[in-house]
């Protein structure tokens, strides 16, 4: 399937939407914080220390967008800040959401 929408950070493509982030741990609160060089840059809580950050953006992820936990996985960067993060079968309403993230930071 080829390429159907993207922005700097995201990309739909072969059924699975790809997002480019920059995780910043041990933040005051779990939010978006903006884009930068082509990633979505994300606050999370939690601190980088056996895999709780990674665990704690997948939950943020799961919860913000009302999605399984189980349809997202990061496929880099597993071991540092810089991150890419695939969802399997996103809804329309997803990608909906993620065009209109791009927009509003």
């Amino acid at each position: 399937m080829p390429i159907l929408a993207n922005s700097a950070f995201w990309i739909f493509s072969n059924n699975s939407l790809i997002i480019k982030l920059k995780v910043q741990p041990r933040a005051a609160k779990n939010c978006f914080i903006g884009q930068h060089a082509g990633e979505l840059k994300v606050a999370l809580t939690a601190v980088p220390d056996h895999g709780k950050a990674n665990s704690a953006l997948i939950t943020f992820l799961a919860e913000t967008f009302k999605i399984a936990k189980s349809s997202i996985v990061i496929t880099q960067g597993t071991t540092n800040q810089h991150k890419t993060v695939k969802i399997s079968s996103p809804s329309a309403k997803l990608v909906t959401q993620i065009s209109q993230l791009a927009k509003e930071l």
